[in-house]
């Protein structure tokens, strides 16, 4: 991977082509050779075969193409580099959302960045030793 792309480093460029709801390409310099292919790191559309796939790609084309993004890569994920792009300071995901398109598409998960997933609460600790837990919890006797 070119330094360039490295996780964490921005990168920008017109939007020169949208593969579907969630990737695209992204012209670094001049013709294909220069384009880096992006699957987006904050939003997980449709397959383009699902409902709602063909639709989450024309969204993702009327909002970027041919416009310019800031990106900053995250990851590689086989052959395309997981990003999140930015058009005018906000993100293509929360774009996209804000179009009123879903998320979907079969894996959901498997490559999203760590900054959609759910913050979890931490488990209940024990009580301290000698004491008893709270009403309504079972104190295992």
């Amino acid at each position: 991977m070119p330094p360039y792309l490295e996780p964490g480093r921005p990168f920008a460029g017109p939007v020169v082509y949208i593969g579907d709801g969630d990737s695209l390409c992204v012209g670094v310099g001049q013709g294909p050779g220069a384009w880096v292919e992006i699957r987006l790191a904050d939003y997980y559309a449709p397959e383009l075969a699902d409902a709602g796939g063909i639709e989450a790609k024309a969204t993702l084309a009327r909002i970027a193409k041919g416009k310019r993004v800031e990106c900053v890569a995250q990851h590689r994920s086989y052959d395309r580099v997981v990003a999140v792009c930015r058009l005018q300071g906000v993100s293509l995901g929360d774009r996209m959302r804000a179009a009123g398109m879903g998320e979907g598409g079969r894996g959901r998960g498997a490559e999203t960045c760590l900054t959609t997933r759910p913050v979890l609460s931490p488990a209940p600790r024990p009580p301290p030793s000698g004491q008893r837990p709270p009403a309504g919890r079972a104190s295992g006797r």
